[in-house]
């Protein structure tokens, strides 16, 4: 493990994930200091931008940008949350 958290997080949830495991690492993450974590949801098409003050949650064409990193653009679907 690193000793310090990322501003970012990132997850691609697995189908055998639990919804509490899931949350259970998010919390971990903020807790510790990141600005945001990412869960990468393939079986849902979306990505969820979670933050200490709420929940984004992105699907298809739209635009997955964060102030994290600047000039940082991607579509979901690039991302490949449509297979």
């Amino acid at each position: 493990p690193a000793p310090f958290a990322p501003d970012i997080a990132i997850e691609v949830l697995s189908p055998s994930e639990g919804v509490m495991e899931v949350r259970g690492k998010v919390r971990e993450y903020l807790s510790a200091g990141s600005v945001e974590v990412w869960l990468l949801d393939h079986s849902n098409r979306e990505v969820q931008v979670h933050t200490p003050t709420g929940i984004r949650v992105l699907q298809n064409s739209d635009t997955l940008e964060t102030p994290v990193l600047p000039g940082f653009k991607a579509s979901v679907s690039d991302l490949g949350m449509n297979l």
